[in-house]
């Protein structure tokens, strides 16, 4: 697992290196390396500049304020859906368990639905429906240790800013829109999701 670390956001722009200010917001993207992925920030002002194609995955966040509270961060499903579905030809061990634990994830949210599990030549799949596409998909179950699992939760949790294992507060919260629409307009207020 040591092998697959990504690297967290830096709190500033990747392209003019200028530290975002509280409360701006900004856009993260996923650029793939090899078997791991690479994340990096864009200001407002030079993300209509980036060519989208080039990132396996975007988003809108915004940097919390001293001033705010401390609360668990929630990211849009659209978000986690997108991610999943762009992790459909995974084939290293990182991408198949990120891919399972999303799946997981979305089972939960209710954007799959859960028909049977699959056993086949020594392997164990799950057979979800997505409502989305209105298709049966196989998710292999990478039979990873709970040391394994722990880590890739961890991952995630470094790629989008969220609390997947443990809250941490210094971590900037995360407000997102479609990924199909990043240049529509900001909206005002932060929509957060209760459990």
């Amino acid at each position: 697992m040591a092998d697959w670390k990504v690297e967290r956001g830096r709190k500033q722009c990747a392209a003019t290196e200028r530290p975002f200010e509280e409360g701006e917001v900004y856009f993260s993207v996923l650029i793939e390396q090899d078997d791991t992925f690479q994340r990096l920030d864009f200001s407002l002002e030079v993300w209509k500049e980036q060519e989208k194609n080039q990132f396996f995955s975007f988003w809108r966040t915004r940097m919390p304020s001293a001033s705010e509270e401390p609360k668990r961060r929630f990211i849009d499903t659209e978000v986690i859906y997108n991610f999943f579905t762009r992790l459909a030809d995974a084939e290293s061990e990182m991408k198949l368990t990120f891919r399972y634990l999303l799946a997981l994830i979305l089972l939960r949210k209710r954007f799959l639905r859960l028909d049977e599990i699959i056993k086949q030549d020594g392997e164990e799949y799950l057979a979800v429906w997505d409502r989305r596409v209105s298709k049966y998909l196989r998710i292999l179950n990478p039979h990873a240790t709970c040391e394994t699992l722990e880590e890739a939760q961890r991952e995630l949790s470094c790629i989008f800013d969220m609390d997947f294992v443990e809250p941490d507060e210094s971590k900037a919260e995360v407000t997102t829109e479609n990924e199909e629409d990043p240049d529509s307009e900001l909206e005002a207020e932060e929509e957060t999701e209760e459990e």
